[in-house]
């Protein structure tokens, strides 16, 4: 059963009044390691076959997304690579080095859009949908930097059971505060220890 909880969302008639929308929050993840021993259990085929044929695949498929090819994977939708470049008055003035990879987009089949109509939802226990304190996210960032250089926002969304919304909103507060560092392009998603944070961590030593 998937989990679900309130959050806010900006108010289309412009009133100044709070809404809410419902949307899923993560209730766990499940990598290939778990994927291959549930299909090793359930098909009595070797899990490390499973892990060799899966790094194969993977392959195949990226070197197909690098060669504009659209991938179908049957039962579950279509991948395809996206581009972006600098804006440019002119078409001919766009050169194939000024080019670059965006992201891939994913279409899901029919099919697998049946599927998942089917899916029941219940609402999490956990509070997404109060204001966090950043507080305790810096509580928490403290312990995470004695091993680590860097925090992404995915990191941080399920460490601290937050909404992408919020931990955007807590990240650029304390890149404010100085607790943290946002270094290189605007929508990097790695953040270092800020001044103050490393001087809490000094004086520790």
């Amino acid at each position: 059963m998937a989990k679900f909880d309130f959050f806010t969302t900006p108010d289309p008639e412009k009133k100044g009044r709070k809404k809410f929308i419902a949307k899923v929050v993560s209730n766990g993840e499940m990598d290939i390691e778990e994927i291959a021993r549930l299909a090793a259990h359930y098909t009595r085929a070797n899990r490390g076959v499973i892990l060799m044929a899966w790094d194969t695949i993977l392959e195949r498929i990226l070197e197909a997304l690098k060669e504009g090819k659209r991938v179908h994977l049957d039962g579950l939708g279509y991948l395809t690579i996206t581009a972006t470049s600098q804006l440019m008055d002119k078409p001919d003035e766009i050169r194939a080095e000024s080019v670059h990879y965006k992201g891939v987009h994913f279409r899901a089949d029919k099919s697998c859009n049946r599927s998942l109509r089917t899916t029941r939802f219940e609402r999490t226990h956990a509070r997404h949908s109060v204001k966090t304190d950043s507080s305790k996210v810096v509580d928490f960032l403290r312990t995470h930097f004695q091993t680590n250089e860097y925090i992404t926002r995915k990191e941080l969304v399920y460490a601290c059971t937050l909404s992408p919304t919020s931990a955007n909103r807590i990240l650029k507060q304390l890149v404010e505060e100085d607790f943290l560092k946002h270094p290189g392009a605007r929508n990097s998603a790695f953040y270092f220890r800020g001044e103050k944070l490393k001087a809490e961590q000094a004086s520790l030593l």
